[in-house]
C-alpha cells in the first residue's frame, strides 16, 4: 500500500506548495493565503483514499469487478469528511478527480507494477471506473454534491437533475461529470485531459530526470497543462532572482485579468501522483 500512499501524499503537497504557478496556488502566492485548506481537504478524507487504494488492489486481484467499485461511496464520504472539517473552504474538486485516479493507479500498480504495462492498465482502469460503475454510485455523488452546498450544489440545481432521472437513464459517473463539466472548469479540465494523464506524467518524469528537481517538474507540468488547455505559454524555470520576479509579475497579470487557475490543481495533483508512483520515489 505504501507504493501508492507515499506518492499520493507527496503529490498533494508538491502540487500545492511548488514554485510559482501563475494564476494558481503556490508557495509564494499573495492571492491564495490559505494553501493548507487544499492539503487539509485531502488529509481530512485520508481514510477514503486508503480505501481507494485497497479497492484498486481488489480489482487487480479479481476480487472485485469495475462494475462493483464503490467509487460513488468513496467520493461521497470524502466530500462529507472535508465539508465537516472545512465547511465552505473545502476544495471539493480534488476528490472528484483524485478518488477515481487513485483507484486506477493502485489497480495498475498492483497489476503491472512500474513496467510499461502500467500505462494501458491505468487508462483502462480510469475509464472503466467512471464509465461502468453501478448507477447507485452515480446517485451517491450527485446527492453529496447537491446537499453539501457551495458551488457544486448550485451547478447541480441549475442542471435540473434528479436522482430518479439518473437511475432511469442508468447514468454513469462519467455522464454526471460531463454534465457538471459544462459549468465547472475543474471538472471540465478533468474530462478534457484524463485520457492524457499518462502522456502528462511522462513529461513530469522527463522534467524530473533532466533537472533532478521535483518542484521544477511540477511547475513545468503545470505550464504544459496551461498551454494545452488555454494556449498560454510561459517559462516556469527559475535560475535567478530575475526569473522569480518575472513569474511573480506574470502571476499578478493573470489575477489582474481575472485568470484564476486554481481549478487546474486537481489535474496537476493527479498527474504528479502518477509520475511519482511510476518513479518509485
Amino acid at each position: 500500500m505504501l507504493e501508492a500512499l507515499k506518492p499520493l501524499i507527496e503529490s498533494v503537497y508538491l502540487s500545492t506548495y511548488s514554485y510559482v504557478k501563475p494564476g494558481a496556488p503556490h508557495r509564494f502566492s499573495t492571492y491564495f493565503l490559505n494553501l493548507h485548506s487544499i492539503v487539509h481537504t485531502f488529509t481530512s478524507a485520508i481514510g477514503e483514499y486508503l480505501r481507494s487504494i485497497e479497492v484498486g488492489y481488489q480489482v487487480s486481484e479479481g476480487k472485485l469487478g469495475f462494475n462493483k467499485v464503490p467509487v460513488g461511496d468513496l467520493i461521497s464520504n470524502a466530500l462529507h469528511s472535508s465539508s465537516k472539517r472545512l465547511g465552505p473552504s473545502s476544495f471539493q474538486e480534488l476528490h472528484l478527480v483524485m478518488i477515481p485516479t487513485v483507484i486506477a493507479a493502485s489497480y495498475s500498480l498492483k497489476l503491472r507494477g512500474r513496467s510499461e504495462g502500467f500505462s494501458k492498465a491505468f487508462l483502462d482502469g480510469l475509464r472503466n471506473t467512471i464509465l461502468y460503475n453501478d448507477v447507485r454510485e452515480t446517485v451517491k455523488v450527485y446527492t453529496a454534491l447537491r446537499d453539501l452546498g457551495g458551488r457544486y450544489s448550485s451547478i447541480i440545481n441549475s442542471l435540473a437533475l434528479t436522482a430518479s432521472r439518473i437511475e432511469v437513464e442508468a447514468a454513469s459517473l462519467s455522464d454526471l461529470l460531463s454534465d457538471i463539466g459544462r459549468s465547472d472548469k475543474a471538472v471540465y479540465a478533468f474530462n478534457k485531459l484524463y485520457m492524457h494523464f499518462i502522456d502528462l506524467s511522462n513529461k513530469f518524469i522527463n522534467y524530473y530526470v533532466d533537472s533532478r528537481d521535483l518542484n521544477y517538474a511540477a511547475t513545468a507540468t503545470y505550464a504544459l497543462i496551461v498551454k494545452n488547455l488555454l494556449g498560454i505559454t510561459f517559462n516556469p524555470k527559475i535560475k535567478t532572482r530575475g526569473d522569480l520576479l518575472k513569474l511573480l509579475k506574470l502571476d499578478k497579470e493573470f489575477h489582474d485579468k481575472g485568470l484564476e487557475l486554481s481549478y487546474l490543481l486537481p489535474v496537476l495533483t493527479a498527474v504528479t501522483f502518477i509520475g511519482l508512483a511510476r518513479l518509485g520515489i
